[in-house]
């Protein structure tokens, strides 16, 4: 997209917002799904 190249800088500004939101929610989900996996990592360790 070529919002802020043809001037549309309202659009441009909300793609800008749409994306930073999208990247955060990825990522929490990532750091969730991580935090998950080293509690089982840690688990199997204690227990043997």
């Amino acid at each position: 997209m070529r919002l802020m190249e043809n001037g549309d800088w309202a659009a441009a500004n909300d793609e800008k917002a749409r994306l930073e939101e999208k990247q955060r929610a990825d990522t929490k989900k990532y750091q969730v799904m991580r935090l998950e996996t080293d509690i089982q990592l840690q688990i199997t360790i204690v227990t043997g």
